[in-house]
């Protein structure tokens, strides 16, 4: 089943390697899609009220937070 995600999602990385395999560190519950491009997504964390661009990863990396 392909996963289908939509822009403004709330959603957590299972799997911390970017859109290159490289080893990323997560700091944040969760994160929010800002960007979709294919099967790359790209990711912001919101703090202060400000939006943070976080990195790119694949879509098979996520899973949405149930709100």
């Amino acid at each position: 089943m392909k996963k289908e995600f939509k822009l403004g999602d709330k959603v957590k990385i299972i799997n911390n390697v970017d859109i290159n395999g490289n080893k990323i560190e997560t700091y944040e519950p969760y994160y929010i899609i800002t960007d979709i491009n294919g099967n790359e997504v790209e990711l912001s964390s919101i703090r202060n009220n400000m939006v943070y661009k976080f990195n790119k990863v694949k879509k098979n990396n996520l899973k949405k937070v149930e709100e």
